[in-house]
């Protein structure tokens, strides 16, 4: 009977051992099933402290420090054309200078970069001039008309040009822009490189001039001597 007895508290104790047995596997398989759940979810912004405070920030957007802005992303921002003028008006005298002026200056186009609302801002630089007659220059200005310099006609100019002989030749500029940008108040921000735009070419007619005396006025009396 006691032997029964043993035995019978052996299978109870049995069947203890199996219940925790099984209460263990059933606490690991939650545990894994927790585990595997937290592994799938998403993962959210990441924390970045900006200013003493702590905000979430998708990465690549405008809050993460490491976001870059470069030359080539701003395909929905054009800067302006610059517009060329002369003086004298499409035509020069050769061995004297002709007076070139651009029209470039700063301005702000807004749009979307990077698929967020921004602002970007171009600023003349650099202005490479092409005469047509084989000379190039570069200059860092636009120049300005004769007048604003206060100057007398076919004086030499920061942007003038002197055609050694008679032609036509077709004269241009291409400006390079340098480009700032900022979404919504933030400082502004220099993007590397510069955007290059130029103007519509114009033409300009260099003509020999000589001095002559002339018996009198050469409007009223074309035929007189000299005219």
């Amino acid at each position: 009977m006691g032997g029964g007895g043993s035995a019978s508290d052996g299978s109870a104790n049995d069947e203890g051992a199996g219940g925790s047995a099984d209460e263990d596997a059933g606490d690991s398989a939650a545990g894994g099933d927790a585990g595997a759940g937290a592994g799938n979810a998403p993962a959210g912004p990441d924390p970045i402290i900006r200013d003493g405070w702590t905000v979430n920030c998708i990465p690549n957007s405008p809050c993460d420090p490491n976001f870059v802005v470069r030359i080539s992303d701003l395909v929905n921002f054009v800067p302006e054309q610059p517009t060329t003028t002369m003086e004298p008006e499409g035509w020069a005298v050769v061995g004297l200078p002709v007076n070139l002026v651009a029209e470039a200056s700063a301005h702000t186009r807004s749009g979307m970069l990077l698929g967020y609302e921004a602002q970007v801002r171009f600023t003349p630089v650099r202005f490479e001039w092409d005469y047509g007659d084989g000379t190039q220059r570069s200059t860092s200005t636009g120049g300005a008309t004769w007048a604003d310099l206060g100057l007398p006609e076919f004086s030499e100019t920061p942007t003038s040009h002197v055609f050694d002989s008679r032609g036509t030749w077709t004269v241009s500029v291409t400006v390079e822009y340098a480009a700032d940008y900022r979404f919504a108040d933030e400082p502004w921000q220099r993007i590397g490189g510069t955007l290059a735009v130029s103007s519509t070419p114009l033409t300009a007619v260099s003509l020999d001039a000589r001095t002559v005396l002339v018996g009198g006025d050469c409007v009223s009396a074309p035929g007189g001597p000299g005219c």
